[in-house]
């Protein structure tokens, strides 16, 4: 089963196209589901690199989701009632759900004790292939006529690539986008933007400052982001990579699916896709940066952006250069 991961570097679409993997009915191919947040994430496995803590799962420490789950998998969808959570979310799939993170959960407490009892670093790396080997042979038997597993946002690109070298992969497809889009898609979620704590404040600025200051901390971080991403990748063999601009997959839809697809060696586009596009689309927005006074730095940020995505055409498959 080859491996394929999906990655962005923060709203700049690769979930779209998660999304659409997800809407087409095919045994091509399965999808670890949800953001794989078992290694990135502080405290799960990355602690076997990093210190000598037991680490926790991100992914599937929740019970009580778990158990909505299975409860959800029970019941019939003609029974469940309209007004409860889970309404959205069909009883086969629900008990799948439940299957998939129940052994994920089995998986990684298993190798998360075998990592903490060894102190030797390059015993914790050749334990570390093995479970995320024993992970993915768990979905190979659970999709057996699967040739492909995708899996989404597993690569931390300001992390050091070292910490990666124990992982293999056939293909990494890197979504960029354009930091005024990437920027709104923030907004629109109201995840990082919201709610925070007064300490972060107190570095960020308080007052009329906070609400532009924020802002300005991510596009920031957007521009080193782009110098991360480069340097991040230099580890990798070229062939491996894949670069997809979001406003291709968003308004070059049909070219981007084949050209992706071509690329895998396997049929992401048929009859039975429930992907609408539009909606997408239309959530594209530009936001009006006047409003905060980032003008100056979105246009310094959306400058460097450019000069990224030459740099990436120009050193990785991408459907221009075909």
């Amino acid at each position: 089963m080859k491996r394929i991961i999906v990655n962005g570097y923060g709203w700049s679409g690769s979930s779209a196209f998660i999304d659409l993997l997800n809407s087409l009915k095919t045994e091509e191919y399965c999808i670890i589901p949800g953001e794989f947040d078992d290694f990135r994430c502080p405290g799960t496995m990355r602690n076997a690199l990093e210190n000598n803590s037991l680490p926790i799962s991100h992914r599937t420490s929740n019970l009580s989701y778990l158990l909505s789950l299975f409860v959800r998998g029970l019941i019939p969808n003609k029974l469940w009632p309209t007004f409860l959570r889970g309404k959205n979310i069909g009883k086969e799939k629900a008990y799948q759900l439940f299957i998939n993170f129940y052994n994920e959960r089995k998986i990684f407490k298993k190798y998360a004790k075998l990592i903490f009892k060894n102190k030797k670093k390059f015993k914790k790396k050749d334990l570390l292939k093995l479970w995320f080997n024993t992970l993915v042979d768990f979905y190979k038997r659970s999709n057996p006529n699967s040739k492909y597993i995708f899996i989404e946002q597993f690569f931390l690109f300001d992390d050091d690539p070292k910490k990666y070298e124990w992982l293999e992969f056939d293909k990494l497809i890197i979504f960029i986008r354009s930091p005024y889009f990437q920027l709104q898609s923030t907004l629109e979620s109201k995840i990082l933007f919201s709610n925070y704590p007064w300490q972060a404040q107190f570095l960020i600025g308080a007052g009329e400052k906070f609400e532009s200051r924020k802002f300005e901390l991510f596009l920031q971080t957007t521009n080193l982001r782009y110098i991360w991403i480069k340097n991040f990748l230099k580890r990798y063999d070229r062939d491996q990579i894949i670069i997809i601009d979001f406003d291709d997959f968003l308004y070059n839809h049909e070219k981007t699916i084949r050209f992706i697809s071509n690329e895998l060696g396997t049929d992401i586009h048929n009859k039975e896709n429930q992907f609408n596009i539009l909606n997408s689309q239309e959530r594209n927005k530009v936001w009006d940066s006047k409003k905060h006074n980032l003008g100056k730095l979105l246009e310094e940020v959306n400058l460097n952006y450019q000069i990224f995505k030459k740099e990436m055409y120009s050193n990785y498959k991408n459907m221009h250069s075909i």
